[in-house]
C-alpha cells in the first residue's frame, strides 16, 4: 500500500512538473486555440502547430501540407536569416481555397470588406488571412510580416514592405540547419524599369524617408523598395543590413546610415546608379 501511495505521489508530481514546465506561448496557443475553435464554421478545420494555428475550408491532411511544405520552412528560413526574437504569442492563418470562400469569411470572422484578392496581415489580431487559390506567394509575404513585427517593431513603411515582398516570388535553397530562402524577380518589375527609363524614379534617399509610403504612387514606392531589397541581397549584404538597421534604428530611423555603411558607398548617388543600373539588367522570371 506504502509502495503504490509513493508511486501514486510520483506521478501526480511528474504531471504537475509537465504542466507548470509548460512555456507561456503553449499555454497562449492553447486559448488561442479554443477561441479560433468556436470561429469555425461546417466547412472549416484547423491544426495547431506551435506558433501556429492553421485553419480553413481545407481537410486537416491539407492544411499540414501547407505547413510542412510552405509555412515551417519559410518561418525556419525567415528567422534564421534575419530574426533574433522568436514569436512570443499564437499566430493563425487562414487559409481559403477560392475567392468566394475568402471573401466569405473574412467578413464573418473579421468583419472586412474590401480587401486584398491575395490575403493579407492583420497586426491587432495576429491574423494572416489567405485566398491560397491564388498561390502561396502572399501568404510568405504576409508571414513575413507577422514574424518581423516581433523581432524588429516599429520599422518605417518602406521595408517593412520592401523585405516582405521580396518573397513575393522566392525559393528555398539547402536543408535543415543550411536552409535559406531567395526573393526572385517578380511581377513588379515592370513598372519600375518604365519609371528608370523615364527619368521618374524619386531616389532612394527619398523613398526610405517617405511618410506616405502607401500614396498616390504607392504601386512604384512597393516596387522600389522591394527590389532594392533584392538589390542587397544579390550584393550579400540583406542579411547584414537587416541587423544594422534593426540594432540601430533610434539614430537611424529610415535605414539610411546601414544602407551606406553594409554597402561601403561613400554618396546615394553612386548607390542609386548602381541600383537602377541594376533593375534595368533583370529579366522577368519565365514561369
Amino acid at each position: 500500500m506504502c509502495r503504490f501511495f509513493i508511486l501514486f505521489i510520483l506521478i501526480a508530481l511528474r504531471v504537475y512538473n509537465a504542466y507548470a514546465a509548460e512555456s507561456p506561448l503553449a499555454q497562449a496557443l492553447s486559448t488561442k486555440a479554443a477561441e479560433v475553435k468556436k470561429l469555425l464554421a461546417d466547412d472549416l478545420r484547423m491544426i495547431v502547430r506551435e506558433p501556429f494555428i492553421i485553419a480553413g475550408n481545407l481537410s486537416e491532411k491539407n492544411l499540414a501540407t501547407w505547413h510542412q511544405q510552405t509555412i515551417q520552412p519559410a518561418a525556419a528560413a525567415l528567422g534564421r536569416q534575419y530574426f533574433t526574437t522568436p514569436p512570443n504569442a499564437p499566430i493563425v492563418i487562414w487559409l481559403f481555397t477560392d475567392a468566394d470562400t475568402y471573401t466569405r469569411h473574412a467578413e464573418r470572422i473579421y468583419g472586412d470588406k474590401d480587401i486584398s484578392v491575395y490575403g493579407y496581415y492583420k497586426p491587432d489580431q495576429r491574423a494572416l488571412v489567405m485566398n491560397i487559390g491564388t498561390g502561396g506567394g502572399t501568404l510568405i509575404h504576409e508571414l513575413a510580416h507577422a514574424l518581423a513585427a516581433v523581432d524588429f517593431p516599429g520599422q518605417p513603411d518602406w521595408f517593412n514592405e520592401g523585405l516582405a515582398s521580396l518573397y513575393e516570388q522566392s525559393r528555398f535553397a539547402g536543408t535543415g540547419e543550411k536552409l535559406r530562402i531567395y526573393g526572385l524577380t517578380n511581377w513588379r518589375l515592370p513598372k519600375l524599369q518604365e519609371a528608370i527609363k523615364a527619368g521618374k524614379l524619386q531616389s532612394l534617399t527619398e523613398l526610405m524617408s517617405l511618410r506616405d509610403f502607401r500614396g498616390a504612387n504607392m504601386g512604384l514606392n512597393y516596387a522600389q523598395a522591394r527590389y532594392f531589397c533584392q538589390y542587397l541581397q544579390e550584393q550579400g549584404k540583406l542579411e547584414e543590413y537587416y541587423r544594422a538597421f534593426r540594432d540601430n534604428r533610434e539614430e537611424d530611423p529610415h535605414g539610411l546610415k546601414a544602407a551606406k555603411k553594409v554597402l561601403g558607398a561613400e554618396a546615394w548617388q553612386i548607390i542609386d546608379a548602381d541600383y537602377q543600373k541594376w533593375v534595368l539588367g533583370l529579366r522577368p522570371i519565365k514561369n
